[in-house]
């Protein structure tokens, strides 16, 4: 869930994984396994990403990866 919200705020912005990656504190290749559900993340780093796309508190992310995950499974 947290993966598919990330790809889906980055698509939206027209931005690639090697533009986000470097201004989160990873790599391009990390933030693609994140995205594709295949790599855990550090808190901190999850932080940086939420924070990235302006979606502070991390309560309101979790609320929109929620919705998102109920409207692609309809």
């Amino acid at each position: 869930m947290f993966g598919s919200a990330i790809t889906h705020l980055r698509v939206t912005r027209g931005e690639t994984q090697a533009a986000v990656a470097p201004r989160v504190g990873c790599d391009d290749f990390h933030l693609r396994n994140i995205e594709q559900g295949k790599e855990n993340l550090s808190f901190d780093l999850m932080y940086a990403i939420v924070d990235y796309f302006e979606m502070l508190p991390l309560s309101r992310f979790w609320s929109f990866a929620e919705e998102l995950a109920r409207s692609s499974s309809n």
